[in-house]
């Protein structure tokens, strides 16, 4: 068996019987066995038009060898399927002795040092069964020429925009010999969609800086409607020798300590939010992140100080401009 074409992976289901808490049974699929295969005849390349029901319908057909393992032995063409890219194929016949011919170990052999032997579970690529050995076994257990081993590991980057910085990174490993190695990235799937991401930034550049005017137009119509309703206890202010600047300063510490009590109970509220958020997402098998930074946290609390202070002294404007003796007869 040329060990080199084991190079898709398939899954095979078994159906079996299960009870349910009230003692009814029913039948499921469920995985039996994951390894890595040999597909010859894959989809519309064997695929052929059959009679089925007096209607034309297309009978796609494929073969799939697996190295012979205990597991590999009890799997048979009824009770049991394959699972290959998301689709589902029936067994129609089972061929255990060329699988046996072919992983009966009649080939070359080779003396080697066992490093260490791992467990697979479901999140890793590899089943028990697959060895990891070096090239000059490689080409003597698969009775091949040495030459050039072609094969490639893929990994993945959750931010495109740090990929050039990784692979520079990557390449700083003095214990991988490059001179037989070399990366190769391969960015066409972010290309397709980068235009895409891009508008929707922008898109939500502009929803937020509409937002944000919309919100400071709404605060300066509130303070200033609040401001106005208090004209007569600035007039009495302004009649007993206060000054414009001070009744505007009592303005803005009001409005401030509203502000920093507003602004304490939203971190966390906007933390437990966006928590709430990040594991709705998960439960839909989408991995989004929201941290909430501090210092963009009171880089929005100055802000927001500066538009209040802006917004009131704006507002404070008419008051400023009218006399005392002119504001206390318009109320009398």
């Amino acid at each position: 068996m040329d060990v080199a074409l084991l190079n898709e992976r398939v899954t095979f289901q078994k159906n079996e019987a299960v009870a349910d808490d009230v003692g009814n049974h029913r039948n499921i699929w469920t995985d039996y066995y994951a390894c890595s295969a040999t597909i010859g005849g894959e989809g519309l390349a064997s695929s052929k038009e059959v009679q089925e029901a007096g209607m034309t319908v297309e009978d796609v057909s494929m073969t799939v060898t697996v190295r012979y393992c205990r597991k590999a032995v009890d799997i048979m063409s009824t009770r049991y399927r394959v699972l290959f890219r998301g689709e589902i194929y029936d067994i129609v016949n089972v061929d255990h002795m060329i699988l046996k011919s072919a992983s009966d170990g009649s080939g070359e052999q080779a003396k080697v040092f066992v490093a260490g032997i791992y467990i697979s579970d479901s999140k890793m690529e590899y089943d028990n069964e697959t060895i990891f050995t070096t090239h000059d076994i490689f080409w003597k257990l698969s009775n091949q020429k040495t030459s050039v081993y072609s094969g490639n590991v893929a990994f993945f980057v959750t931010d495109p925009e740090e990929l050039t910085h990784i692979v520079k990174q990557v390449k700083q490993i003095a214990s991988i010999p490059w001179e037989d190695y070399f990366i190769r990235i391969n960015e066409s799937e972010y290309q397709s969609v980068a235009y895409q991401i891009q508008t929707l930034e922008q898109l939500t550049g502009i929803m937020l800086l509409a937002v944000m005017l919309i919100g400071i137009i709404v605060i300066f119509l509130v303070l200033t409607m609040r401001i106005r309703n208090r004209i007569h206890e600035a007039g009495i202010l302004l009649s007993i020798g206060t000054s414009v600047s001070q009744i505007t300063m009592q303005f803005i510490y009001e409005i401030l300590m509203v502000a920093v009590l507003a602004f304490m109970v939203s971190f966390p509220f906007g933390s437990f939010v966006t928590g709430q958020a990040e594991n709705a997402l998960k439960g839909m098998e989408t991995v989004i992140h929201m941290p909430l930074f501090l210092q963009n946290i009171l880089l929005q609390f100055l802000i927001e100080t500066f538009v209040i202070i802006f917004t009131v002294i704006l507002a404070s404007l008419p008051v400023a401009r009218m006399k005392p003796k002119d504001i206390l007869s318009k109320m009398s």
